[in-house]
């Protein structure tokens, strides 16, 4: 069942791109930050690719129009 609407999908998708840019552009400097940016960046991308996200399920929130789900 979806419960991340389109819009927040293109959001997330934007962001985690940025993070794994930012990841990137530190890979010679800090570590720690590049492994950071990597997992938020692969998380945000994962839950805009399968329109789910288990922290909305958790808190009982749903971004999707009832169309939409």
């Amino acid at each position: 069942m979806k419960n991340v609407s389109a819009f927040d999908a293109k959001v997330r998708y934007l962001f985690g791109s940025l993070f794994l840019g930012l990841a990137a552009v530190l890979f010679f400097f800090e570590l720690p930050f590049v492994v950071g940016s990597v997992i938020t960046g692969a998380a945000l991308i994962g839950t805009a690719r399968m329109r789910f996200c288990g922290l909305y399920k958790l808190i009982g929130y749903n971004s999707c129009p009832l169309e939409e789900s």
